[in-house]
């Protein structure tokens, strides 16, 4: 039973990065920017991979940022969700994932960097088998990113693995609070 409750959660999320594609292809996904401050998001982030990281036998850590950007708290914390579990799958039995987000896995292959965030893609065939997924978490994480203003990457992680990022838009300061009102001060 449970093999197949996990075959069926792996399928559903497969079919919702489709539909994710798909919308975010047709100019169907609706971005709301707005003031995110990012470490609730982090946190939500973490907690909605945590089943995930402790099946793969994956600790999954975090930082407090203290940042705010201009974006889409359900869009980045989707962004992140995949950048976790998509790092939680490449990383051997007892690895960290830290929300940067790095892993401890084989890395990616400089010539492969950008073909990654493509549709369908992964660093070898045998990956989709090995680790599921149909090759959309990193398209769909590209588009978000892209979406929202930012850029998205990949580079080596000092000991191995891989170090992937993104930016966004800082948050504007925050407007003073306006004059009390009465009467002028003399």
């Amino acid at each position: 039973m449970q093999v197949a409750q996990r075959n069926g959660e792996r399928l559903m999320a497969i079919i919702e990065d489709i539909l994710d594609f798909e919308r975010l292809q047709n100019g169907l996904m609706s971005v709301v920017m707005a003031r995110v401050d990012l470490d609730p998001v982090i946190t939500r982030a973490i907690e909605s991979a945590a089943a995930l990281a402790r099946d793969a036998r994956v600790a999954v850590g975090s930082v407090e940022t203290g940042l705010s950007v201009r974006a889409d708290a359900a869009r980045v914390e989707q962004v992140i969700v995949n950048l976790v579990s998509n790092a939680v799958k490449f990383s051997p039995k007892g690895a960290s994932v830290g929300v940067r987000v790095s892993d401890q896995g084989r890395g990616v292959p400089e010539a492969q960097r950008e073909l990654i965030f493509e549709p369908f893609r992964q660093t070898e065939a045998s990956d989709a088998r090995r680790h599921g997924g149909a090759g959309l978490g990193l398209a769909i994480c590209r588009a978000l990113v892209r979406e929202q203003g930012g850029e998205i990457g990949v580079r080596d992680r000092v000991g191995g693995g891989s170090v992937f990022w993104f930016t966004l838009q800082p948050a504007p300061a925050e407007a003073p609070p306006p004059p009390p009102e009465g009467p002028p001060v003399r």
